[in-house]
């Protein structure tokens, strides 16, 4: 009945969806102990759609490294520094307008950066410098067109284990990268210019601060909180 339901429950939000959110939309989140009975379950009604139930990696999340190990599972995206200074990975495809993401932080606290970027091949070590740069980074840096404004509304810095959520929302008059914070429990929002090139992920890793993040989609109720 368990794991029925959780099939049913993702039905209807398949039913209600707009078209173009369908493919934001995470997969349910099961319980530990019933997620053999719900794979086998998808596996025996809904053969070839089972990534639909159980999650994959969107095609959007696919990286190109510079100095980084990228490692693709079913569910997520490791990145991890290959480098002895600075080091980012950027997305290989651009973003859809409305495309969610989780980040993950596995390693110490110290420098990192989360954002969105335009330029495919940024300098290895400067990515975060590039015109075509916005995100959070460690140290109170909030990177705006390659340039560091620190502290802007109120961003601290990233720590170990530390999980945001974020959102690329082109589909207003104003576009913007919207990121909810779990540790610090708040939004954070960065206005992006328009840019008909679109937009690209953003990963910066340090080999001595953080230097391992991991990227995956967010579950229903985690990316309600960047509507």
């Amino acid at each position: 009945a368990y794991c029925f339901g959780k099939v049913v429950d993702h039905l209807r939000l398949l039913a209600i969806a707009r078209e173009g959110d369908r493919l934001a939309l995470a997969p349910p989140q099961v319980r530990a102990d019933q997620r053999d009975n719900f794979a086998r379950l998808v596996r025996y009604y809904f053969p070839g759609q089972e990534d639909t139930f159980i999650g994959a990696v969107p095609s959007h999340f696919a990286l190109s490294g510079f100095n980084v190990k990228i490692d693709t599972s079913k569910a997520e995206v490791a990145v991890c520094s290959a480098a002895t200074a600075h080091c980012c990975a950027v997305g290989a495809v651009v973003l859809p307008h409305k495309a969610v993401w989780k980040v993950k932080v596995k390693s110490d606290s110290g420098w990192g950066l989360v954002g969105v970027i335009g330029n495919a091949n940024p300098d290895t070590h400067w990515s975060y410098k590039d015109s075509t740069s916005y995100g959070w980074a460690g140290s109170n840096q909030v990177w705006l067109a390659g340039t560091n404004i620190k502290n802007r509304g109120g961003w601290g810095t990233w720590e170990a284990n530390d999980e945001a959520i974020l959102r690329l929302d082109l589909g207003g008059t104003k576009p913007r990268l919207i990121m909810w914070h779990k540790r610090i429990s708040r939004i954070f929002t960065i206005g992006l210019p328009e840019r008909q090139d679109g937009w690209r992920l953003h990963i910066g890793l340090h080999h001595d601060n953080i230097n391992h993040m991991h990227l995956m989609l967010p579950s229903a109720d985690e990316t309600a909180l960047v509507q």
